[in-house]
């Protein structure tokens, strides 16, 4: 009857996985965490039954255990607990798959910026891309200044259209979108981004697309054709335009110089603003001066990023603190 029960809760578990498993990326971490209780609770009930069988043994004759000594005679009653267990922790690693690697997420899909869209209220941050901010000014090759993160974000709008786009879920991030590999049909929209000039390969995280890079930049396409601050740099305050063919030394630029200070140890006051995102997901501009402001620490590799005006704070997103 234990066995039954064992059974009969792992099929549920299997079941309720096939059912929702497509609803979010983040469910299969908790169906494999059902999974692994109904391993546990398998494991004990074998422990259990043979434990009874070693003690039924010791008090049977050895006459009557069967052609073949104990190995023959118990080997066909032992193989069913056995086998009852191999299913159960089966299940548990077949469940506990999906978190690597959770089925695709498809439909329409809303553009939140250059790297990051919304699929039925799931955020994706396209990896391996980083593509300006929306607030970031680029140069074009005559020298003229545009939104180039505008310019990104209505692109890979126009790109999608209409039609469903296809993720493959990787991670999260500490901001809670699922990092992704996102398609239009066979078309990877990650690497499009890339080969078109409209963003730049983040090797920190991904080399699959620096190819595509090499290629837009040979091209002379998009970013490359005029001059432009590398996203992550912007996010740190830097406005030096020192990528692209338009720019002074080639489309890598100058050899960059060490780094220098950051506006709070060095006291200066431009791009002294922080802009902080919270544990929530909050993104929070600190002043000079402001109660939270000394404390505050940005981790430009997490998205924050230094702000010159409160205006181009409130322009990225940010906002003032409450209270």
């Amino acid at each position: 009857m234990r066995a039954s029960l064992i059974t009969l809760a792992a099929a549920a578990v299997v079941s309720l996985g096939s059912s929702i498993a497509l609803a979010s990326p983040a469910l299969p971490i908790a169906l494999a965490a059902m999974a692994t209780v109904v391993a546990i609770t398998a494991t004990a009930a074998w422990r259990a039954s043979t434990s009874a069988k070693a003690a039924a043994e010791a008090a049977t004759p050895p006459d009557r255990v069967g052609v073949g000594g104990t190995g023959a005679g118990i080997g066909v009653t032992e193989g069913w607990p056995l086998r009852r267990r191999h299913v159960a922790l089966a299940l548990a690693v077949s469940l506990s798959a999906p978190a690597l690697g959770a089925e695709p997420v498809v439909g329409r899909a809303s553009v939140i910026d250059g790297d990051t869209i919304e699929i039925r209220g799931t955020r994706f941050r396209l990896q391996g891309v980083d593509t300006p901010e929306h607030a970031q000014l680029c140069r074009d090759r005559s020298g003229k200044e545009y939104r180039c993160g505008q310019v990104a974000a209505n692109a890979l709008a126009d790109k999608i259209g209409a039609g469903n786009v296809a993720c493959d879920p990787i991670t999260t991030d500490r901001f809670r979108r699922t990092v992704a590999i996102c398609r239009l049909g066979a078309e990877d929209l990650n690497g499009w981004l890339v080969g078109e000039g409209f963003g730049i390969a983040y090797r920190r995280y991904s080399t699959a697309y620096a190819d595509r890079e090499e290629a837009a930049k040979a091209a002379r396409r998009g970013l490359w054709g005029g001059s432009f601050t590398p996203p992550w740099a912007w996010r740190k305050g830097e406005r030096a335009m020192a990528l692209g063919f338009a720019a002074n030394g080639g489309p890598d630029g100058p050899i960059p110089a060490p780094a220098k200070p950051g506006p709070e140890a060095s006291g200066t006051t431009r791009c002294a603003i922080k802009g902080n995102i919270n544990r929530t997901g909050d993104h929070i501009y600190h002043v000079p001066g402001s109660r939270d402001y000394a404390r505050t620490v940005i981790t430009e590799s997490d998205g924050e990023r230094w702000f010159c005006s409160e205006a181009e704070a409130h322009a990225a997103g940010w906002r003032a603190p409450r209270g």
